[in-house]
């Protein structure tokens, strides 16, 4: 048990907590007691070992509740509000709790033995800290002071020491026990609450509504200014009278009294009780009641704040609104249910309407494909008049022609692949013609692709057609030659200068009649008949490795050799006689008679450009000829034979071509093709000039 001065130092000690003196006096009462001596009486030797027993357990179970009582005062030590410190008689530091050790900003250990003057910090505060030492140690009970403290960082704390002196037992020294609360809160918050208590009486006084403060008899207390306004009192008439009093009797309110009497006693607060009620100075009001019950320890009662609100008007109001709302609905109802007849109406008619837009788009959608396709066609066709080769039909009547009809007439009602071979100016396009003239795809246009004639970059555009957007320029769709070509033929011409990359992509099509556009992902499905045409040897460019071997025998079903003019030299008079009026009818001549001997001299000659220099050569005399005879320049001597070079004139003739051929292949670099190459400046084509390079042994060095 404690000591009577140990009991009185703690009662006077009010700022340590109650639970710490538990601790210590559960720890002394749990002390284990001496057992006293017994005698040892016969008989009774069992039972005193089963008290002794007993006892053990009793004090090993006090012995853990009084280590779980240690615990629970250390923790209660280290984590209070408050800093706990212990003293010697110096004031040097001997023990300190966590928080005390926070409040100085010092880590715990490093405050052992330390001189808490040294925290302290002005020399006045040192003073008093000295001065509150001597009074501890020569009074009795707590003893209080302030001083400001160094704490971390150079901030200033405002601490309120409160000390008592306690009696070491063993030692019969004393030591100091000190309590350190920052002050600097407590200072802020006393100013804190004071302004918010004047803000809350502002407050109070300038609130529109009425409030009045009764205590729990009902009396008025005080009003705020806006009650005696409404109710048109004084607070000498209101201050000290019964609720039910104020106004003679007036507020005796049957429905007030079920407020105070029935609901209030049970309910701490009321929200919205509403009150009908005739008042002396303002007539019929209607007024909504808040009313809050408060108990106040300093008197040991209730106060009441009851609050007011005119709703009057308001109510007023809500009425004549819900009377126009039903008014409202009821219109609003009415015109919903018109509005729902014609939205029905409107939506019979939008979904006609979408149908009716639904087929005009696909009727729109299949007509702007019809219109592509005419419109690629007539540019097509316009491209095949300007470009035509102008050689008219075929004509002759030669052993070597008269085969060549019938092997058209054999493979024409056929889709089979043809492949015409034969030297530049044959005539292989005319060929082509009469095979889909007589076909059955005659009624379908026949699509003429010269490969010699485009660009390498642009004829795989041309063959199977572009996106928008596929590349650089390409700001509209185009549909391809193959694409246009459907159900009908297309006619490669020159088909032995396709770069192997598209030679395979050509392969796909004869196999599997399909192909994708330039920038889609998307397969076209085509029906066309091939027809090829090259003055190549197609087998020899398979050994050289420039033609691929599958493809020439996809293309190499059906092949036709076209003579050239010296092996049917038999048909040159009809062709003669057909360029003559051909020319006559553009030039506006009247050549009527070529002599036999200029049919000698055209029969004679070796025609290395074969019917396409034939036309050049008659287009040529009819416009320098003079009269109605034909007259043809003297180069085309009957002298003059293609074997015969030791004719100086004619070796001096190949020399001349020779080297202007060099010459402009050299300006241009040794390119062939497009408008600055060497075919443009000669006026011949690609591939003519190409015959013209074999037969005088020029390559590029």
């Amino acid at each position: 048990m404690k000591s009577d001065k140990e009991k009185g130092l703690s009662a006077k000690a009010n700022k340590f907590s109650e639970s710490e003196e538990m601790v210590l006096t559960e720890a002394v009462e749990l002390q284990p007691h001496r057992s006293a001596k017994t005698t040892r009486v016969p008989g009774r030797e069992v039972y005193n070992e089963i008290e002794l027993a007993t006892q053990n357990t009793d004090l090993r179970r006090a012995q853990q509740e009084l280590e779980l009582s240690r615990d629970r005062f250390a923790k209660l030590y280290d984590f209070a509000p408050v800093g706990y410190f212990t003293f010697d008689e110096l004031g040097l530091i001997r023990e300190v709790n966590l928080t005390g050790a926070q409040l100085l900003g010092v880590e715990r250990r490093a405050l052992a033995n330390k001189p808490f003057i040294g925290f302290i910090a002005d020399a006045n505060g040192r003073e008093v800290f000295s001065n509150h030492l001597e009074e501890v140690l020569q009074r009795q009970g707590v003893q209080r002071c302030a001083v400001d403290l160094a704490g971390k960082g150079g901030a200033v704390i405002h601490g309120q020491l409160q000390s008592v002196a306690v009696d070491a037992a063993e030692t019969k020294d004393s030591y100091i026990l000190c309590s350190l609360i920052d002050g600097t809160l407590g200072n802020q918050l006393e100013t804190e609450i004071q302004d918010a208590r004047e803000y809350a009486e502002n407050i109070v006084e300038t609130l529109r509504e009425p409030l009045v403060v009764l205590n729990s008899d009902l009396q008025i207390l005080t009003a705020n200014r806006s009650f005696y306004q409404t109710f048109k009192v004084t607070p000498e008439e209101t201050t000290g009278n019964y609720i039910y009093d104020l106004g003679n009797r007036q507020w005796d309110i049957p429905k007030l009294r079920v407020l105070f009497e029935d609901i209030l006693p049970n309910d701490t607060v009321i929200n919205g009780y509403e009150v009908e009620h005739d008042f002396l100075h303002i007539g019929r009001k209607t007024i909504l009641l808040n009313a809050r019950q408060i108990f106040r320890k300093k008197i040991g009662s209730h106060i009441i704040l009851l609050a007011m609100q005119d709703v009057t008007e308001s109510k007023q109001l809500n009425e004549k609104l819900l009377n126009s709302n039903d008014k409202l609905e009821s219109t609003v109802r009415k015109r919903t249910d018109e509005l729902i007849k014609t939205n029905v109406l409107l939506s019979q008619e939008v979904d006609e309407r979408k149908s009716a837009e639904a087929s005009l788009k696909g009727a729109y959608e299949e007509i702007k494909q019809l219109k592509d396709l005419l419109q690629a066609e007539n540019v097509y066709l316009q491209q095949e008049v300007s470009w035509q080769n102008n050689f008219g039909e075929l004509i002759g009547q030669s052993g070597t022609l008269a085969s060549i009809f019938s092997l058209i007439e054999m493979v024409a009602p056929l889709n089979a692949t043809v492949l015409l071979q034969g030297e530049t100016g044959t005539g292989k396009g005319e060929v082509a013609r009469a095979i889909h003239r007589s076909s059955t795809r005659k009624d379908r246009p026949m699509i003429t692709v010269n490969c010699a004639a485009l660009p390498a970059s642009l004829i795989e555009n041309e063959l199977f057609g572009r996106e928008k957007g596929a590349f650089t320029g390409s700001d509209a769709r185009q549909i391809g030659r193959f694409e246009l070509a459907n159900h009908g033929t297309i006619f490669l011409d020159e088909i032995g200068e396709l770069s192997l990359e598209l030679q395979c992509k050509l392969l796909r099509v004869i196999q599997d009649g399909e192909f994708e556009r330039l920038g889609s992902p998307h397969t076209v499905k085509t029906d066309v008949r091939i027809i090829a045409a090259s003055n190549r040897d197609l087998e020899e460019e398979i050994g050289n490795g420039r033609f691929r071997e599958d493809l020439f025998y996809r293309l190499n079903v059906f092949p036709i050799r076209v003579p050239s003019l010296r092996e049917r030299k038999e048909d040159i008079p009809l062709l003669v006689n057909h360029f003559v009026t051909k020319f006559n009818k553009k030039i506006g001549k009247k050549i009527e008679t070529v002599s036999k001997a200029t049919l000698d001299a055209l029969e004679q000659y070796h025609w290395p450009g074969n019917v396409r220099e034939l036309e050049c050569v008659i287009e040529r005399a009819v416009i320098i000829s003079q009269g109605a005879a034909l007259k043809v320049s003297d180069r085309l001597n009957s002298t003059r034979k293609k074997d015969d070079v030791s004719t100086p004139e004619l070796k001096a003739l190949f020399d001349l071509e020779h080297d202007h051929i060099l010459q402009v292949l050299k300006h241009t670099n040794w390119r062939i093709e497009g408008k600055a190459g060497a075919a443009a400046l000669l006026g011949l084509n690609a591939s003519t000039l190409r015959a013209r390079m074999r037969k005088y042994g020029i390559t590029r060095q």
